[in-house]
């Protein structure tokens, strides 16, 4: 921006983003280059975000500083609805051929770690990208009984919730060996408890109704929960390509203030 306060007030103060000047007016054109230290070198975000958009499946792109001890990223892409990894092999494919456009131009140390696939970017009511809802898309990384969350939205009454089963999921452990799958109690469990976040209210739990698995659900799957608030508590089912995994009726106390 212009100011009669600057030393030079004909001169642009482009300090917290870049500028292209337009005659009287001006156009953001983002941030400058974000920088993170990993293995003690400083790594440039803005670049790892540009060359993995410039891969063919890639819409967008964020890299994410986790914080963690080892220093080593986050990303999370927008990628084609076709080109979303559903299942194991094909998200660790798709990681692989990634790892490797990146391999051409940084440093392995610089290669994130972690991978969320998206069908969008969240923003918030700026426009810009919601650093919040970023981090939350790793909070498996802090709590092994988690499954990865994806994004949620509202569709007329009910809420959907995007998920994946994390492989290294602490309820997969001894079920089954040779054969790891989640255990119908703990969908139960993912159910109340993204039930409870999105109808605060909700507390004491009073039973389980019309329950049924009718499909296995296995690691790095991807599927979809969709929540539906009763007068007793909610309905829940899982679903993904492969079609129901599992559904009913749990019965919650709401709390009255």
């Amino acid at each position: 921006m212009r100011s009669p306060f600057l030393a030079r007030p004909e001169q642009w103060w482009d300090q917290a983003d870049r500028v292209d000047r337009q005659g009287e007016g001006f156009r953001l054109l983002g941030r400058r280059d974000r920088l993170a230290k990993i293995g003690g070198k400083r790594v440039s975000l803005t670049a790892l975000e540009q060359r993995l958009c410039q891969h063919e499946v890639v819409h967008d792109a964020r890299c994410v500083d986790l914080g963690l001890r080892d220093g080593r990223l986050g990303v999370v892409l927008a990628v084609a609805g076709d080109a979303l990894p559903q299942q194991h092999e094909a998200r660790r494919r798709l990681i692989s051929t990634l790892r490797e456009h990146l391999a051409s131009e940084h440093e392995p140390s610089a290669i994130p770690r972690y991978w969320r696939f998206v069908e969008s970017l969240p923003l918030n009511p700026q426009g810009k990208h919601d650093h919040a809802t970023l981090r939350r898309f790793f909070d498996d990384l802090d709590d092994d009984r988690l499954p990865r969350w994806l994004g949620a939205v509202d569709v007329d009454d009910e809420q959907r919730i995007t998920l994946e089963v994390p492989e290294r999921l602490r309820y997969l452990e001894g079920h089954f060996e040779g054969f790891a799958l989640v255990p119908g109690v703990v969908l139960v469990q993912w159910a109340i408890h993204h039930a409870r976040e999105r109808f605060p209210a909700l507390c004491a739990f009073r039973g389980v109704d019309r329950l049924k698995f009718q499909k296995v659900l296995r690691p790095g799957q991807r599927l979809t929960l969709t929540l539906k608030r009763r007068t007793d508590g909610i309905a829940f089912s899982f679903d993904s390509p492969k079609g129901r995994h599992a559904g009913g009726r749990v019965r919650l106390e709401a709390r009255h203030d």
